[in-house]
């Protein structure tokens, strides 16, 4: 059963670098879905280079995309940071299922924490399997 975690955090409190320190400790066998932030602004952050990047514009990525890279990189951690930017196209509970067919034991989305402290993707999750939600701090780094 593939593992679901959430990457929860108020803007610049330091979510993508709780990603890439996740991803680099993985190692192979890893794939970040960047919907945000460039490669070479990641590898700056301190991405390990051996882990492939997809960095599309957000009306560019589809279910398929994502699909075919983990197929293509053989990951079985996928990171997609951030949801608010993932097109509403692509309906988390059918991607789960999909990801795990081709062999990804974990995926992490990396989202928002409003102001009220209630996650921005809220709806978004509402019909999926949690099995973890990893909290950054909210104030700063």
């Amino acid at each position: 059963m593939i593992q679901l975690e959430v990457i929860l955090g108020t803007p610049a409190s330091g979510k993508t670098a709780r990603a890439i320190k996740i991803l680099n400790e993985h190692g192979k066998g890893s794939l970040l879905i960047s919907l945000q932030n460039p490669y070479a602004w990641l590898k700056g952050q301190g991405l390990c280079p051996t882990v492939p990047v997809i960095d599309q514009q957000p009306v560019l990525v589809s279910a398929q995309l994502i699909i075919d890279a983990c197929r293509k990189s053989g990951a079985s951690l996928v990171v997609i940071d951030n949801l608010e930017l993932l097109p509403s196209k692509i309906l988390i509970e059918d991607l789960q299922q999909q990801l795990e067919i081709v062999g990804v034991r974990r995926l992490i989305f990396t989202s928002h924490l409003r102001r009220d402290m209630v996650p921005a993707s809220r709806k978004r999750l509402a019909h999926t399997r949690y099995t973890a939600i990893l909290t950054c701090p909210l104030l700063g780094k």
